[in-house]
């Protein structure tokens, strides 16, 4: 499970340092696919799991960083929404 949770983090890296759309729908199916993998994973194992914290560090830390991002492109779109709205551009 450690490489799946290694992998997560590089594709999670990789989706913060691209604004390509095609290189994300890609990142985003390579994501769930590893997300339901891990996600099965523990569902089966029956003795504690031990992830390493500096993992869960880095996956937290990535996070806020992506949520951080798609918050900033939500603010640039919703003033170009009213820049247009209020220039009757449609």
């Amino acid at each position: 499970m450690e490489k799946d949770f290694n992998s997560l983090i590089r594709l999670l890296k990789d989706a913060l340092n691209t604004d390509s759309p095609t290189n994300l729908d890609e990142i985003e199916k390579e994501i769930q696919i590893l997300s339901s993998k891990i996600s099965s994973q523990l569902e089966s194992e029956s003795e504690k799991i031990n992830i390493n914290q500096n993992n869960l560090d880095e996956l937290k830390i990535l996070i806020e960083k992506i949520a951080e991002k798609n918050e900033e492109n939500k603010e640039f779109f919703l003033e170009f929404k009213n820049f247009l709205e209020n220039r009757k551009i449609k």
